[in-house]
């Protein structure tokens, strides 16, 4: 599957993908098939994040940059996985 293809798939059946709509559940499924070609599909995706989000360069993962966009506190280190709340809500 090239990657056209894939987005076409994505946006049609995202379900099929991923598991549920968590923000690093789709990370991890976008770096998997970055891994899968080689490294070769996210090829300068973290500059042009760093350029367009924080017009900086900085040494943070892009998953954190895009989140710091909602989360500001993302620019500060790792992300860390939702943990369910007290008394399920």
């Amino acid at each position: 599957m090239n990657v056209p293809e894939l987005l076409f798939r994505l946006t049609r059946r995202w379900r099929m993908y991923l598991l549920d709509d968590r923000y690093l559940t789709a990370v991890a499924f976008i770096e998997g098939f970055d891994q899968a070609l080689d490294r070769r599909l996210l090829d300068g995706f973290h500059e042009w994040v760093c350029q367009r989000v924080l017009e900086r360069h900085v040494g943070l993962s892009w998953p954190n940059i895009i989140a710091s966009l909602e989360v500001p506190e993302a620019l500060s280190g790792p992300l860390q996985p939702e943990r369910p709340r007290p008394g399920g809500g």
